[in-house]
């Protein structure tokens, strides 16, 4: 089978540097799951080449993630009968946009990470069997490779992302939620001043004991964030604020945190630093249920599931057995 990938390659906001996007889905995520891919980078379309690409073909699917312009052009490489998927993440707030991809029938098939969004698929005319609800997830067969992992996690927590709002005001109220045995460190990388390298901010989940993830959007609204899957690959523990189907995918107090207030993050967080057994439980767990379930493979499982057609899913199995027996450095 073979596809025809498009998404961005490079940073959206500084126009340099690997883009969230390439570390997502690229990097061989098709063809670990046996598909043969033709990639053109979001980016180059205005000068795409499209007899060029077609003659890649032919194509039993093709797969985007929009940014900015919508696509239609993709049906004139891969032909009318090619299933086309469409990536639209926490599209409950960017739906105006969503609804010209729809118009456009520059789709078939929706992978959507907002629940709410559903409803809105459905009043524009698409099937319920054209909709997939789904999430963000981790790449077992990549991301690892990007860091090396230390014997021993640093006793702190790591924020990297983009620090609109007041994230950084919550952030610094975590760090400040001391009691008579001290706080855990919060370290921050905005990258909506720096770029950081893919590999660069692996590897501060992989040097942390804890990674924070805030689930408020720009909007307002609390959102499923690739960061909820990202730092278990690594060992760190994950330390979230809740939001809809986190349960779906996380139970709280087992193989992550989930905190309401500042106090309540660093008093978990000191805890588990204290008891190194029950760190190395939680941190386990996390490991070992994302590669179980939540791969990038998994969920793209689901919806060639849903469409017929053929892949092979990656054996993390081996990965599984590795020990994780890592010291964490105590307060």
């Amino acid at each position: 089978m073979r596809a025809f990938t498009t998404y961005l390659r490079t940073h959206y906001i500084h126009q340099s540097g690997d883009g969230n996007e390439w570390g997502l889905f690229g990097n061989g995520l098709f063809p670990s799951m046996g598909i043969d891919e033709v990639y053109q980078p979001f980016e180059g379309l205005a000068t795409a080449n499209v007899d060029e690409l077609r003659s890649h073909g032919p194509y039993d699917l093709a797969f985007f993630m929009p940014y900015l312009d919508v696509p239609a052009w993709i049906r004139e490489v891969v032909g009318p009968n090619c299933p086309i998927i469409c990536w639209i993440a926490d599209d409950v707030w960017r739906f105006d946009f969503t609804r010209e991809i729809i118009a456009a029938r520059a789709a078939d098939h929706f992978i959507t990470t907002a629940e709410s969004a559903l409803p809105r698929y459905f009043l524009e005319g698409v099937k319920a069997d054209r909709v997939t609800l789904s999430t963000f997830g981790t790449r077992a067969d990549w991301w690892p490779r990007l860091v090396t992992r230390p014997e021993t996690p640093e006793a702190k927590a790591v924020c990297t992302g983009l620090l609109y709002g007041d994230r950084m005001a919550r952030l610094q109220a975590i760090a400040d939620a001391a009691d008579e045995s001290g706080n855990v460190a919060v370290d921050v990388w905005d990258t909506q001043r720096d770029v950081l390298p893919l590999a660069a901010y692996h590897q501060q989940m992989a040097d942390a004991a804890f990674t924070l993830a805030l689930t408020k959007s720009s909007h307002g609204l609390r959102q499923m964030k690739a960061r909820l899957f990202e730092p278990q690959i690594h060992g760190s523990i994950l330390v979230t604020e809740d939001t809809p189907r986190l349960s779906d995918y996380w139970t709280a107090g087992e193989d992550c945190i989930v905190f309401a207030t500042p106090q309540e993050a660093q008093e978990q967080m000191r805890y588990l630093l204290a008891h190194p057994a029950a760190y190395q439980e939680m941190s386990q767990k996390a490991y070992r249920r994302v590669l179980a379930e939540h791969s990038y493979q998994a969920r793209f499982g689901e919806v060639l599931d849903t469409l017929g057609l053929p892949y092979t899913m990656p054996d993390f199995s081996a990965l599984a057995d590795v020990s994780h027996d890592d010291e964490v450095v105590s307060l």
